[in-house]
């Protein structure tokens, strides 16, 4: 294993001192119950912010939105308590709350239009359990009958499409889109013949169920089946599949292809004695399939197959020498970064992979990697189990072009955001950090030592972004070629662009890669 050190990011954490005018608090709070933030989706100069309340009586849970900088409440027209965390999709808000007469039902809110989808018609409760796969939303709820169902959201009418139509009260554990055909984890209990039955369901276009795979257990045998992380490539579905015996804390789990046994072998994973189920975590490059297990230190890859070749196995990518695997990341430029723990130590590593050299560009303790907006990556550095250590808390960037490492120490107090409290707001890095008074403030980055790490990521422009019609201009600072190319890599037009703004040919509906000198931009055509 090759290992490389990125000293600047070093020299820069006790080289710089720590700056107030680099940040500033955008809303100052005053509870901690805040889970995340997100832009208004028809208005993206407000900023909302979510936060949880548990009853202290009843033990229920609600969930309040707020906006501006001093805290506005936001709600949805005729909807009472929410009850379920809101989803933001393309144009409004859709929120799980109770209605007068329709008891708890789906709302949907466009800034100018709110609606209620009464699923169980009526006074009762229909529970509705929002599910977000790629550009697409479904709902499982009850409709009155007995029995939960698939609906699937259309944004445009706010209408709900029946997708599925159970005749047994049915546990669906998770929800997987695959071309026009729904997958779903369920685990059916009869109580009467004792016996539990774990299934993997296929719906079709027109609701029709079959099964692909299934298997029984007596109920209370600890035998569970388990089917998640789904991942779609090569015009082939790829999942986990766990069978675990708890009471002997043991089983195996495998990354199989559902659809095809004759092209991809099976990654295997056994447990024996562990007590705990590892996790274990796909995801992918332009290229090839990754999976890796959760606190281990081995990375396994796949490539696609080719027609007439043996059937393709995973191969062990590499065995990282900085410490076991918590987190990855693919930036937009196809680089692959991963959060690696050392496993005495358990300082905190972020490490650039190229084929089988780790370069470490932050090494610190418990940093976490939220977001990537123009080429820069923003990692922070939190202490979650004390206040007032002699390090405060920080905010990396990582400039993906150019392994450039900046770094912002931020006083307020103890911890960073998490995945879903970060975003890019009025062109600022936007997040909640968690002050010593135990308040969650929303703090924005102004500025930074090197000044964001200026570079031809920054100076690159794709706009509108998301175009609506399918036109779009790029701005670059210099003449050269620009290839478009699908998510997947392939290659939909390269074309000649000159300094200054460029209109762009028109793109069917989808999203596109934007390469141009070694960076790369997302376009999203809707």
């Amino acid at each position: 294993m090759k290992k490389t050190t990125l000293l600047f990011a070093l020299l820069l954490s006790y080289a710089v001192s720590a700056q107030s005018n680099y940040y500033s608090v955008y809303m100052d709070n005053v509870t901690s119950d805040q889970t995340h933030l997100s832009l208004l989706p028809w208005d993206d100069s407000k900023l909302i912010q979510v936060y949880k309340e548990v009853d202290n009586i009843s033990f229920e849970v609600s969930y309040h939105m707020e906006y501006g900088m001093n805290g506005l409440p936001f709600g949805v027209p005729g909807c009472g308590l929410i009850t379920a965390k809101p989803e933001f999709i393309d144009n409004g808000i859709l929120v799980v709350g109770s209605s007068l007469n329709k008891g708890v039902e789906l709302h949907y809110y466009d800034g100018a239009n709110a609606t209620v989808l009464d699923i169980n018609s009526g006074a009762g409760d229909s529970n509705p359990v929002i599910h977000r796969l790629k550009d697409k939303v479904y709902v499982v709820a009850d409709n009155g009958n007995g029995a939960r169902n698939i609906f699937e959201f259309d944004e445009n009418t706010q209408t709900l499409e029946q997708r599925s139509f159970e005749t047994l009260t049915t546990e669906m554990v998770g929800l997987i889109e695959f071309g026009n055909e729904i997958y779903t984890n369920n685990k059916i209990y009869d109580f009467q013949s004792g016996i539990a039955t774990f299934q993997l369901a296929k719906y079709d276009a027109q609701g029709n169920k079959s099964i692909v795979k299934s298997s029984s257990s007596s109920i209370g045998s600890g035998e569970v089946w388990n089917w998640y992380g789904p991942l779609e490539k090569w015009g082939e579905l790829f999942m986990v599949e766990s069978y675990i015996q708890s009471n002997s804390a043991s089983g195996q789990i495998r990354v199989l292809p559902v659809l095809s046994t004759n092209e991809y072998n099976s990654l295997d994973y056994f447990i024996s004695n562990s007590g705990v189920e590892p996790q274990i975590i796909l995801f992918e490059d332009d290229s090839k399939l990754y999976a890796y297990r959760f606190g281990a230190d081995s990375l396994f890859s796949l490539e696609e197959h080719v027609q007439g070749a043996p059937v393709q196995s995973y191969q062990l990518e590499v065995e990282f020498s900085e410490g076991v695997i918590v987190e990855h990341f693919v930036s937009e430029n196809n680089q692959l970064y991963f959060k690696v723990v050392e496993s005495q130590s358990y300082v905190n590593k972020v490490v650039r992979l190229n084929g089988i050299s780790e370069t470490v560009l932050v090494e610190d303790d418990r940093v976490h990697i939220t977001l990537e907006s123009d080429g820069i990556i923003y990692a922070n550095r939190y202490d979650h189990f004390s206040i007032g250590t002699d390090e405060p808390c920080a905010v990396y960037l990582i400039n993906t072009a150019f392994d450039v490492v900046d770094k912002v120490d931020i006083e307020l107090g103890l911890h960073g955001p998490y995945i879903d409290a970060a975003v890019m707001f009025e062109g600022k890095y936007t997040f909640f950090f968690k002050e010593s008074n135990n308040s969650v403030d929303i703090v924005q980055l102004d500025s930074s030592p090197l000044a964001g790490i200026p570079s031809l990521s920054n100076s690159l422009n794709v706009y509108p972004n998301p175009s609506i019609n399918g036109q779009w201009n790029f701005e670059v600072p210099q003449k050269g070629d620009v290839q478009i190319t699908t998510t997947e890599g392939k290659i939909v037009a390269v074309e000649s662009v000159h300094e200054g703004t460029n209109v762009m040919p028109t793109l069917p509906s989808g999203i596109y890669m934007i390469h141009f000198n070694e960076v790369t931009k997302k376009l999203i055509i809707r």
